[in-house]
């Protein structure tokens, strides 16, 4: 009857110190219905404050935008906010949603414009090794390559890239395709990729013998295979800048707009159709890149 009895007395204690304690935790933050962000320039200058000034108030623990005041500075591009101002890159991207749980500052974070619009020639580290493909790489000689069926070089462009492709890491091969997709001028456009197909065009005149570019004939084989690591490079960066690491990634993301702001330069013609921008073209990051990563190709090619 006793044990029964402090069974009981046990049980009730124990309800009522948990009815307590669940009673105290429950309507901590019930008070608090908003946060505030506030926006600091971290070096650039506030040219527009936002309805706020250079703070949002926004509703606890709910997903929101963020609206930061229009910020510059000179020579630098902005590429999102971070709590830490030293931060080598943004965990905080201007058109992508976030919940907060209480007042926070974020601070710009910027990267110099010519981190990403002035690279052509400079060196880039690369964690790719050609020489694990040597062999298929050799089929592109001129030797190998001159005289081939046509059916049989597709299949050699379309392994290369399977193979280009793991050497990249990247989760999907794209789609090789013959043609240039409309508004291409096939005069001077070797190859094109399309993120939102996943898909690499290739110039039907690279599957030939030889190539006219500009005014000068080159020989096709050692072009196309160039072209096809020179491609499928920019989905790795997409690949990349879709989830992004490194500061690198964050780089990539703004030269290509996927984030909604910075942006791409492309070629732009003339009216007889010639390049008129080429050099601004090839200065970007993404290109740059891309066409470094050719020379790496180029030496299995002689």
């Amino acid at each position: 009857m006793n044990k029964i009895l402090k069974r009981i007395v046990t049980t009730t204690l124990f309800v009522v110190m948990f009815t307590l304690a669940f009673k105290s935790t429950t309507p901590v933050q019930a008070a608090t219905s908003t946060v505030t962000i506030t926006y600091q320039a971290n070096g650039g200058t506030v040219y527009a404050t936002g309805p706020e000034g250079t703070k949002q108030t926004v509703k606890y623990n709910t997903s929101v935008r963020l609206a930061p005041p229009s910020i510059a500075r000179n020579g630098y591009v902005l590429l999102g906010f971070d709590k830490d101002k030293n931060a080598p890159y943004p965990r905080y991207l201007l058109n992508n949603q976030y919940k907060f749980k209480s007042n926070v500052t974020l601070y710009a974070i910027w990267a110099k414009r010519s981190e990403i619009y002035d690279r052509f020639g400079d060196s880039f580290s690369y964690d790719v090794d050609f020489s694990k493909i040597a062999s298929k790489l050799e089929m592109f000689r001129v030797k190998s390559w001159i005289g081939q069926p046509e059916d049989v070089r597709i299949e050699k462009v379309k392994d290369l890239a399977a193979r280009i492709a793991r050497l990249y890491g990247l989760s999907r091969v794209p789609n090789i395709v013959k043609g240039l997709p409309e508004n291409c001028n096939p005069k001077h456009t070797l190859g094109v990729y399309k993120n939102g197909e996943n898909t690499v065009y290739i110039n039907p005149g690279l599957y030939n013998d030889v190539f006219r570019l500009g005014r000068n004939y080159v020989a096709a084989g050692p072009m196309i295979a160039k072209t096809v690591a020179h491609e499928l490079r920019h989905a790795y960066q997409y690949q990349r800048a879709r989830n992004p690491q490194c500061r690198m990634d964050f780089l990539y993301g703004y030269n290509l707009g996927i984030y909604g702001y910075g942006g791409y330069v492309k070629c732009k013609e003339d009216a007889n159709g010639d390049v008129i921008n080429y050099s601004e073209y090839q200065d970007q990051l993404v290109e740059a890149e891309a066409f470094g990563i050719e020379t790496l190709v180029d030496f299995f090619l002689k």
